[in-house]
């Protein structure tokens, strides 16, 4: 059996668990602040390499289907990375969309990621401007602390963009509200 049969086989019976555990389901948005680290291949058409760190914000929204998976959606930009050697970077926008695999415990859940990562940079030297838009397989980890039914502090890696130019990630700290309130709920 392929591996894109299992992958689907596995989905449906989640999404039919999740129709039957309903009242395990809930929707959120969340703030972050992120750090995120862009390393550039061939910059500018050339042999050269660039390494830049900038901070940033994002905006998240996800629905988990029951406590085991959900779907989430990233959106963020990030401040200019001015650099003494007239170099500068910028990402106008990374986004992410795909799944959410979830382990709940108490007052806490961990996740991983998978889905696809897109970013548009902008790079700028005393000579030449250069704009590229990237995208790929994206994934992650996180870990959710919940500080009442309603919110919870989350921490997370996000590698966004990994090709042979371009390996964009962040590190994100940000507060997440739920808007159905869930019921927190054991793994077992």
């Amino acid at each position: 059996m392929s591996l894109s049969r299992i992958l689907t086989i596995i989905t449906l019976s989640a999404i039919f668990t999740g129709q039957a555990l309903a009242e395990n389901s809930h929707m959120y948005f969340e703030i972050d602040y992120a750090k995120n680290t862009l390393k550039t291949v061939n910059t500018f058409g050339t042999n050269t390499s660039a390494d830049s760190d900038m901070d940033g914000g994002l905006v998240k929204f996800g629905y988990d289907l029951n406590n085991w998976i959900g779907f989430e959606g990233h959106l963020g930009s990030t401040t200019t990375n001015e650099d003494t050697t007239n170099y500068t970077a910028k990402i106008d926008y990374m986004a992410f969309a795909g799944a959410r695999f979830n382990l709940r415990y108490d007052h806490l859940t961990v996740y991983a990621l998978a889905g696809a990562g897109y970013a548009q940079i902008k790079e700028t030297s005393s000579a030449v401007n250069y704009e590229t838009t990237k995208g790929g397989p994206a994934y992650g980890v996180g870990i959710d602390f919940y500080g009442s039914k309603s919110t919870s502090v989350s921490l997370a890696y996000i590698q966004y963009v990994d090709s042979t130019a371009i390996d964009l990630s962040s590190l994100q700290l940000g507060v997440k509200f739920y808007f159905d309130k869930p019921k927190i709920q054991r793994r077992y």
